[in-house]
């Protein structure tokens, strides 16, 4: 990736075009050639080395840009197509965003239909990897998908597939606030289950489902010689916090299995690289499902204390001069959108804020 991007920056109409792109300005026709050949010599190199997927992101992000800011969709949905990333493929279809004719886009969406499920369409990872955690009939399983792509109806088509009439699931919150969230969805989908979210409300069934804290869980398994045939730990890179919930839910996994050998561990997140620093058992390996592509790129934008408002190009880690703004607040209420992550931070020398 450093020799791809340092051959690309030392043309200075490289530096230039990607500089319209990361301020959202409409490119001329050649500019618009120029950076699409770029965009395909740099998929032509994803393409010889697959591990360098920060390549493919490089291109989708160029692709997004010129769709977005050009009002120009091809590119965008050959990449989608070619790559597996359906949904953006269906939305340029069914909103014609793209020149191509009538036929050509009822025989994409014909093949599109194969990867709709549940009124949604998946991307080619999201529906490999979906099908093969729910029949896998490992002791440790690992799902690692960026935000959006569907853990919590995983967790609602794991239990569906694995209930029988003495199943006993447990799924692991890290907080209280997604345990009331998640218990709403579980009590949605399995109205008639037995379905528990404190531990105080276990009453020596053979069969149930509970959305517990590591604390409650815990508790549960030292009050009572029971244990768990399933173990769902939402949120698993807590894992890696080194803090006092960090050795309960090790402890809670340890105990759990000691009880049930037999039992079946699956870990969700969005953040962990490398699923094997989640092994607790040393011994039993972690069969890893792991999602690369993300349909989503990130906006970014720093205001700084002297007003001045900056977009970022994470790929070649340059900040572009958007503008001034004379207070961060009134920035926020001028430029917020459907939805905004507004992270603030402060350095040694001085602070600034990222929107």
């Amino acid at each position: 990736m450093k020799n791809t991007l340092y051959l690309l920056k030392k043309d200075p109409k490289f530096s230039s075009v990607m500089q319209k792109i990361a301020l959202d300005t409409e490119l001329d026709n050649e500019e618009l050639e120029y950076v699409l050949t770029c965009c395909i010599f740099i998929i032509k190199e994803y393409t010889k080395d697959r591990r360098k997927h920060y390549l493919f992101e490089f291109a989708y992000y160029i692709a997004v840009k010129v769709a977005v800011n050009n009002q120009l969709y091809s590119p965008l949905l050959d990449i989608s197509l070619n790559y597996g990333l359906y949904p953006i493929s269906q939305y340029i279809i069914s909103k014609q965003l793209s020149s191509s004719d009538s036929m050509t886009n009822f025989s994409m969406e014909y093949n599109l239909e194969k990867f709709n499920y549940k009124n949604i369409t998946e991307t080619f990872e999201q529906k490999k990897y979906r099908l093969k955690i729910t029949s896998s009939k490992n002791y440790e399983n690992a799902y690692i998908a960026p935000t959006s792509f569907g853990k919590s109806s995983l967790i609602i088509e794991l239990i569906d597939n694995k209930i029988k009439e003495n199943s006993k699931f447990c799924i692991i919150v890290p907080t209280k606030s997604l345990l009331v969230q998640t218990y709403k969805n579980i009590k949605k989908h399995f109205p008639t289950k037995n379905i528990i979210f404190h531990d105080e409300m276990y009453r020596d069934e053979d069969s149930f489902i509970a959305i517990f804290t590591q604390e409650r869980a815990l508790r549960l398994l030292k009050e009572q010689s029971l244990h768990f045939d399933y173990l769902i730990i939402d949120e698993a890179h807590n894992l890696f916090s080194f803090n006092s919930r960090t050795t309960l839910l090790t402890r809670l996994i340890r105990i759990n299995r000691k009880r049930n050998p037999n039992s079946k561990n699956y870990y969700l997140s969005p953040l962990i690289h490398d699923s094997e620093n989640l092994s607790v058992e040393g011994e039993r390996q972690i069969h890893e499902h792991k999602i690369k592509s993300n349909i989503k790129e990130p906006n970014v934008t720093e205001y700084r204390t002297d007003g001045s408002v900056l977009k970022y190009d994470r790929f070649l880690n340059e900040f572009y001069k958007k503008g001034h703004c004379d207070s961060l607040t009134e920035y926020i209420l001028s430029n917020q959108l459907n939805k905004n992550l507004i992270y603030l931070f402060k350095k040694t020398s001085k602070s600034r804020g990222t929107c």
